[in-house]
């Protein structure tokens, strides 16, 4: 933990067409629990390794009074990046991705700060990284 942080931790929240269909992508591609105790008719969420992932369904917009802000398809403003633990941990989550409806980007591929990742566009459309950090 960083010193003087107050932090702890971070949540990051996709707003869907669908919620309870993309939690359940999420859900089943990263196999995490859900925080059960949040869940609402109108959100889900999946507890992960120092944050968690919220699945807003469309009335969140004016819930949180940002209808001006909705966009009329996804786009890449921000998105999540899963970093796993070694390359054969990355091509088994690609494959199941794709096979839970995912889509590929830009097929896997070494960066250059030597990492191995792969871009997909979730089946709404989110984007979102799986990546692995390449020993030096």
């Amino acid at each position: 933990m960083v010193e003087n942080c107050m932090l702890v931790d971070i949540a990051i929240n996709l707003f869907c067409r669908d919620h309870e269909k993309l939690f359940g992508f999420y859900r089943d591609l990263l196999e995490a629990p859900e925080m059960a105790e949040h869940a609402s008719p109108i959100y889900r969420g999946l507890l992960l390794p120092g944050f968690t992932l919220g699945f807003h369904a469309q009335e969140a917009y004016a819930l949180l009074d940002v209808t001006d802000y909705r966009p009329p398809r996804p786009y890449a403003g921000h998105y999540p990046t899963f970093n796993l633990k070694s390359v054969a941990a990355l091509d088994t989550k690609l494959k199941l991705a794709l096979e839970l409806g995912a889509s590929i980007r830009k097929a896997p591929y070494t960066t250059y700060y030597n990492a191995y990742q792969a871009v997909l566009l979730d089946p709404e459309g989110h984007m979102f990284r799986l990546n692995h950090y390449l020993p030096h």
